[in-house]
């Protein structure tokens, strides 16, 4: 810049500059949050020539890389850094100084809100994900992974962004992105419907396929199992996904197997479940078989044995009677004879004559029977057998008898493996002696042989039932007759006293047992039975609830069991449905050695029963409130004792010891889940850290719950989590609000007391010091997330402030790490520092994040600061920006402090515009503002930009500026503008000028002077005069010859030289080459103009002389010559039309020029006149000027 100056002194000008060409109108900057945006632009000129300068942002995030330059072509380098936070749309200008001009590039901040890009394009906000998802899944699972999804989606929203990160941990991101936007209310989950619910197919006689119509409701991620619970029902595929659906239908396609049926109906399901649905269609399928016939009867015989069988036990057994017994036996014997041998239905007849007793007929048939005995007896062994043990029961011969058992034997022992030969010898051997055979003996081996029928079972049980001293033991073999017995409520009388005996003294109890002893008790409640269950279900230990029924039946039947009271307590669910018997009270009341969990339960019964039994309450009290101290001081808690707590310890009387200790446990919710395939449930609070799971033990779980908006979710088999499409149950084991007030007013330190107190009261609008004291703890506690702390922050240094405890205010802002907050926080905290006269913190996080977001007040108090205390910091850039900032900002510029408008009048440097608004600040405020003048008018000399209010700067800086060098400068550049580029100037300059010339030689100054006097009407003085004669004369000697010059021909003596021509001027590059093309009086018509190169009298003023004579005329045009492009830029034609006025002796050019004028004139006496004194010079000259 110096430089520059230094050449304008010595009246080195440029014409013209070359126009500053910046390769960006506009710079448009399109951001994200917490993005780094860099770029550049290119700054030259149209000549191509060397040039410097200097570039400023009014910004400083916009940062200039490169802020000098020197060169033909420089690209300046610029990155620009955007706050996520700041909202502030702050104009920003990039100001370009240079040798050839100013320029300004405004810079457009095009905050794009922020997007993830996919194959679709840009996606900007969930309701375009959503879209995105319909159409097009796997590219929306993109987006959803997209390590920006929080950023860009949901900026702000805290219980959006734990639900997305949450579900992101699932095992199916497809399944997580489904969840997300049902928990954020975008969709509803889908469902499926069959377009029928039950099918039916008639006469189906071999396999097919078929196929149910399915449509779903909805769209989105959805996975659905498909099976059937009959083996029949074949669906072709196991699972179907929403993708395999056209549109919203979906054909299922399932097989038909008729061989997996059996004839006639058959019915079954096919199912599709998902997690949240379960749909059933119902199948019915008659299958139409043609058998052989041989199977229909093998089948038919086989089914009416079962029911022969059947009928013969419960007739046995009594549980019909005779009637009933013959009835239906005669309908199975109908049934029988159409498939069965003749000889087999007539034995059933026989057999069932004499249950009747109809003897005539009996007689009859087995007198048939004799006829035949060869035939019967080739036909079946077993059939004839069987005939002669009936004839035997008819006769009741001995020697039939007798005959009958020996043939019997005889076949038995060819035919062992038929244990009807056995039934038969052990019932006639009984008819020989009346005693039989051991029976029980006789069916133990048939059953250790691999024997087993329900007719053998009755011959064992009915012997036992006779003789029930037989029952020693209860192994394998007597448990299953025992167990046949049972079965058909036989096992009664002394029998059932030595079963019940034997049970009471086995040490391993089989399971089938059980289910006989409860079978047992659901026939006929007995007392003995029931002591039978509930001893074995004590040797087995069974202490789960499922089988407190049992217990508090003998409870309360007072039964006499050992340990029952204590199985009873064991065995208690977690909710009575009846209130526990006064004889459990008394029973534990001295001796009460009971599990923990389970006197918590003893001792909430003597509670809720304290109206009816005040005595045994008033007996337990000694025991209770110990006990309910001493678990709240191991932390525990249940819904026992949380109705113990609330009984006990009400809040009035919490201590310090227990305001400690019932944070712990009055939170505890019970969480239910009702959806079987739920293995964990997950708890977030947004306000903490760390995420906890547990398992969902029996569909439920117990969690801490200490903020309203705390979030659930479960996680199934799979690992995939769920929200909102799974509902859970939750309740509260204690009231804890009111628990909660008491705990917090003596314990102010527990984190998680003071989370849910704040939480509760968050929308209070005061709040005592000592609340504030406690949420500053909670903020610095470690348990507690940093976004929660974010978020708390900001009210608590409000807070102290409020209360106007500037020491407290100052402590906890010494402790905020402003590292870790976001920008519009480190404001806050910048700010309060200013407040709190924490100057140097605020200096230091100024100096690293910058100012913006401050105050303006703020940022006037710490600028007094600085300046007050000549800081170090006053010498940054960052400091100029914040004076420069409240200089443009203030509105009132009053409030701006002197000291700043010295600071920036000092030091600012700038686009010329803004330095002269600080200037008029400076002269209104009457500041010496020299330095910036000096400033200024140099940068404006170096730029050389039109600017109006240079010279109003100018005469107040020469009143006091210390740079002659400047003044010269400049004055010599308002001069060259004046005379060369013919711009108006303050006529005071012409002053200053006239001086500056006379202290020091000064070209362009004096003719400034010069053409400024050739434009006076007045007439001038002797001095003024004397001035201009004797520098037009100097001029004219060194041959600078200007037009203007002839302007004082009648106030000065001019020279022949200049009087005597016509001068054609013209101003251009003084690089170029000017030619003039002229004609004088053309008198021909194809005659060629007459060329000649105009001369460069002064910085680009071109000036060609012509001497013409009256009425002659000059035609002329100039072109100027480039490099090797010539071109016309002017053209004219010029005539003299009379003669000059001047007072001087007139010449020979001027009397010729007379002549010619008295001439057209037809003035004889003055031509005569003219001529005669041109002869007479003539004479004169050629006598005085001879040669030598």
């Amino acid at each position: 810049m110096k430089e520059k100056v230094s050449r304008l002194a010595k009246g080195i000008f440029e014409y013209e500059n070359p126009e500053l060409i910046v390769s960006e109108s506009t710079i448009e900057i399109t951001v994200k949050t917490e993005k780094v945006k860099k770029g550049f632009f290119t700054l030259s000129n149209s000549r191509h020539e060397m040039m410097k300068g200097i570039v400023y942002s009014s910004d400083r995030r916009f940062h200039i890389v490169n802020g000098t330059f020197y060169g033909r072509e420089t690209e300046i380098h610029y990155e620009y850094r955007e706050d996520a936070v700041l909202t502030e749309d702050k104009k920003i200008e990039v100001s370009i100084v240079s040798s050839i001009g100013e320029a300004t590039i405004p810079v457009k901040i095009i905050h794009e809100l922020p997007y993830i890009e996919c194959a679709k394009g840009k996606v900007y906000d969930l309701d375009q994900l959503l879209l995105l998802a319909k159409e097009d899944m796997a590219e929306a699972i993109k987006i959803f992974k997209h390590p920006d999804f929080v950023s860009v989606f949901l900026q702000g929203d805290e219980i959006g962004s734990a639900k997305y990160r949450c579900l992101l941990e699932s095992t199916s991101t497809s399944h997580a992105l489904e969840e997300f936007l049902i928990a954020l209310h975008k969709k509803d989950p889908v469902r499926i419907e069959s377009t029928k619910k039950d099918y039916l197919f008639e006469q189906m006689t071999e396999a097919r396929k078929e196929s149910i119509q399915l449509t779903k409701t909805g769209w989105g991620n959805a996975e659905y199992k498909i099976y059937s619970d009959v083996p029949f029902l074949l669906p072709e595929h196991k699972i179907v996904w929403m993708e395999n659906f056209i549109g919203d239908e979906y054909e299922l396609t399932y097989m038909i197997d008729i061989d997996k049926m059996r004839g006639g109906i058959n019915e079954g399901n096919i199912i599709l479940e998902s997690v949240h649905q379960k749909l059933s269609i119902h199948i019915i399928v008659e299958r139409v078989k043609e058998l052989p016939y041989e199977i229909v009867v093998k089948r038919k015989y086989k089914k009416n044995e079962v029911l022969l069988t059947k009928k013969y036990l419960e007739f046995r057994f009594m549980q019909i009677d005779k009637d009933t017994y013959i009835k239906d036996m005669e309908h199975i014997l109908h049934d029988l004879i159409s498939i069965e041998p003749e000889t087999k239905s007539q034995l059933l007849q026989l057999h069932l004559l004499l249950v009747q007793e109809n003897y005539v007929q009996a007689k009859h048939l087995i007198e048939v029977f004799e006829s035949q005995k060869d035939q019967l007896l080739e036909e079946s062994v077993l059939n004839y057998l069987i005939f002669l043990y009936l004839k035997a029961l008819f006769t009741k011969s001995k020697d039939d008898i007798n005959d009958a058992l020996r043939i019997t034997k005889e076949y038995y022992h060819q035919e062992k493996n038929d244990w009807m030969y056995q039934w038969l010898i052990m019932n006639l051997e009984s008819g020989v002696n009346g005693k039989g055979p051991d029976r029980i003996e006789v069916v133990k081996a048939l059953m250790e042989t691999g024997i087993h029928t329900p007719v053998l079972y009755y011959e064992a049980f009915h012997e036992y039932k006779k003789q029930p001293a037989l029952l020693k033991e209860l192994g394998a073999f007597e448990l299953q007759i025992m167990h046949f017995g049972i079965h058909y409520d036989g096992l009664t009388g002394e029998l059932k006293d030595q079963f019940l005996f034997l049970v009471g003294r086995m040490k391993n109890l089989p399971v089938l047992l059980f289910h006989d002893l409860v079978r047992m008790y659901e026939k006929k409640e007995e007392d003995e039975v029931l002591t039978a269950i509930i001893r074995f279900l004590i040797k087995e230990g069974k202490d789960s609830s499922q089988y407190f029924p049992w217990y508090e039946k003998g409870v309360k039947k007072q039964l006499k069991i050992t340990q029952l009271y204590e199985y009873y307590m064991y065995a208690l669910p977690e909710k009575l449905v009846n209130p526990m018997p006064q004889s459990v009270l008394l029973y534990f009341w001295r001796n009460s050695h009971l599990p923990e969990s389970k006197k918590a339960c003893l001792f909430a019964e003597v509670i809720r029963q304290k109206d009816n039994s005040p005595q045994i309450y008033e007996d337990y009290l000694s025991q209770i409130k110990p006990f309910v101290i001493n678990q709240l001081r191991k932390k525990n808690i249940s819904s026992q004792l949380a109705f113990l707590y609330e009984q006990n310890l009400k809040p009035e009387q919490i201590n310090e010891e227990m305001a400690f200790l019932f944070p712990t446990v009055m939170f505890r919710y019970r969480i239910t889940c009702d959806n079987q395939r739920m293995v964990r449930l997950g708890i977030i609070h947004t306000e903490l850290k760390d995420t906890s799971e547990t398992s969902l033990s029996e569909q439920e779980a117990y969690v801490n719950l200490y903020t309203g908006n705390a979030i659930l979710y479960t996680v199934d088999e799979k690992g995939n989590r769920y929200l909102d499409t799974v509902a859970l149950h939750k309740e509260p084991l204690m009231d804890y609000e009111s628990y909660a007030d008491a705990c917090y007013e003596k314990n102010k330190q527990d984190d998680y007391l003071l989370l849910h107190q704040f939480d509760k009261g968050e929308n209070e609008e005061n709040e005592s010091m000592e609340k504030i004291y406690a949420r500053q703890r909670l903020l610095e506690s470690t348990v507690i997330s940093d976004q929660y702390k974010k978020k708390g922050f900001k009210d608590l240094i409000q807070y102290f402030f409020q209360y106007k405890n500037g020491q407290q205010l100052e402590e906890y802002l010494g402790t905020i790490d402003i590292r870790k907050i976001d920008a519009a926080q480190r404001a806050l905290v910048i700010e309060y520092y200013i407040l709190c006269d924490l100057f140097e913190k605020a200096i230091e996080a100024i100096t690293t994040y910058g100012f913006e977001g401050i105050p303006l007040d703020r940022l006037n108090k710490l600028s007094k600061f600085v300046l007050q205390s000549t800081h170090p910091f006053m010498e940054s850039e960052i400091f100029m920006g914040i004076c420069y900032r409240l200089f443009v900002e203030v509105s009132d510029k009053l409030e701006i402090d002197d000291k700043v408008m010295m600071y920036l009048i000092e030091r600012y440097d700038g686009k010329s515009m803004n330095m002269y608004e600080l200037w008029e600040e400076a002269k209104k405020r009457k500041l010496v503002a020299t330095g910036l003048e000096d400033r200024l008018l140099g940068q404006l000399l170096f730029t050389e930009i039109d600017y109006k209010k240079t010279e109003e700067i100018f005469f107040s800086y020469i009143e006091s500026g210390k740079s002659k060098l400047l003044i010269r400068a400049f004055l010599s550049y308002a001069a060259y503008n004046y005379v060369v580029k013919n711009v108006e100037i303050n006529p005071r300059l012409f002053i200053f000028m006239k001086q500056e010339a006379l202290h020091e030689y000064s070209e362009p100054c004096l003719l400034g002077v010069l053409m400024h006097y050739s434009t006076y009407e007045r007439l001038l003085t002797e001095e003024e005069k004397n001035y201009i004669d004797y520098h037009i004369h100097d001029f004219i000697g060194k041959g600078k010859i200007f037009p203007f010059f002839k302007k004082f021909k009648n106030q000065i003596r001019l020279p022949e030289s200049v009087m005597d021509k016509h001068f054609v001027e013209y101003k251009t590059d003084p690089r170029k080459r000017v030619f003039i093309h002229y004609l004088i009086d053309k008198s021909e018509e194809n005659e060629k103009y007459i060329v000649e190169e105009m001369k460069n009298v002064y910085a680009g003023i071109f000036v060609k002389d012509f001497l013409l004579f009256y009425n002659e005329v000059l035609q002329y045009y100039i072109t100027e010559v480039d490099g090797s492009e010539e071109k016309v830029t002017k053209s004219g034609e010029e005539q003299l039309e009379g003669i000059s006025g001047s007072k001087r002796t007139p010449n020979r050019y001027s009397l010729m020029n007379s002549m010619l004028k008295s001439y057209e004139r037809n003035d004889r006496e003055a031509l005569l006149k003219d001529m005669k004194l041109y002869v007479q010079n003539d004479y004169a000259a050629r006598s005085l000027f001879k040669p030598l």
